[in-house]
Formats: structure tokens, sequence, C-alpha cells
């Protein structure tokens, strides 16, 4: 582990942000400022690939599942995508646990799959999938059963709840409108 605790979960929550603020602009416009957003988180998730084997499987595994559904499809996070590589490259990445990629991978598409199928409508499975929670209740099995040290539990707890935060945040802020203008 090359980061302190204090510092795992700093850039564990500073990768969330970044990555919904890239994800979602990079929907509603295609521009200058969601390629910053995409290359600011990409060097985070990068950074985080070079901590620990737990924490470059827990990155690498859910860039798989979600690239698998489908779901890195826009410039900028494509560009993130290389600046994750060259981060990892450049500071020496951990090889992952490969047992633990694999299985983050397959329930973050899992997630994804599912929350497509649910979206926009009611109920509990719609919630459930609203939040991506297959994963995080694994995330939280895995740690309770000793296989994921709690710290990198809580990391990824971190950047998944950050993540579904800052989507909260955008919404009632309204703060994309007033970002495209910047650039626009």
């Amino acid at each position: 582990m090359i980061f302190s605790d204090a510092i795992l979960l700093i850039t564990f929550f500073l990768a969330g942000f970044t990555l919904k603020l890239a994800d979602f602009s990079g929907e509603q416009f295609n521009n200058y400022i969601s390629i910053l957003f995409g290359v600011v988180s990409g060097f985070l998730l990068g950074l985080l690939t070079t901590d620990s084997a737990f924490s470059s499987a827990i990155v690498l595994g859910v860039i798989i599942g979600v690239g698998a559904s489908g779901k890195i499809n826009k410039p900028n996070l494509v560009i993130g995508l290389i600046v994750i590589a060259v981060t990892a490259l450049i500071f020496g990445f951990y090889m992952p646990s490969f047992w633990l990629l694999l299985i983050i991978a397959l329930f973050a598409f899992f997630d994804e799959v599912e929350h497509d199928r649910f979206v926009g409508k009611g109920g509990f499975l719609a919630k459930f999938f609203a939040i991506r929670g297959s994963l995080k209740l694994l995330v939280i099995f895995l740690a309770a059963i000793g296989s994921l040290p709690i710290l990198y539990a809580g990391g990824f707890l971190v950047f998944d709840l950050t993540y579904d935060l800052t989507t909260f945040l955008i919404m009632k802020l309204r703060i994309m409108p007033r970002l495209a203008k910047i650039d626009g």
C-alpha cells in the first residue's frame, strides 16, 4: 500500500465525484469540460491501481464490467481509460487479485444490465438496481467474511456512494447547464 488510509479514501472519493461529472457531462454535451473531468477521473482511477492488488482489482473490475455492458460509450470516457492506462504504467500498477477482479467485473456487469432493464419502473428492484446495489452488497459481504480488507471495501463504498450522491447533487443544483456555458 503506497497511500495512507486517509489519502486512499480521499482518492476513492474524488474518483467517484469526478467520474460522475465526466459521465454526466459526456452525456449532456461533449466539450472540453467533459474531457477535463474524464482526464482527472482517469488519473485518480489510475493512481488507485498503483496502491495494492485490492484497489487495482476493484478499479479494473468495475471498468471491465461497465465496459462489457457498453457504458463506456463517450469520447471523454475513452480518453479517461487511456489516462488510467498511462497513469498505471507510469506509476507501476499492482497486478490485481484475479478472483476479486473477476467477481467485481461480473457484479458490475450484472448491476449495469439490470439497471437498464429496470430504469423508469417502480418497486424495490428498480430502486435496488438504480443504485447498483448488488455490487455494494458483494463488497460488504466480502469484507464481512474477511476476503476483502475493510479499508478497500470502505474505499469502494466511498467511491460508489460519492458517484450516487453526485448524481443527486447535479440534479438538485443543476450545475451542468452552467458548465456548458463555460465551454460553450
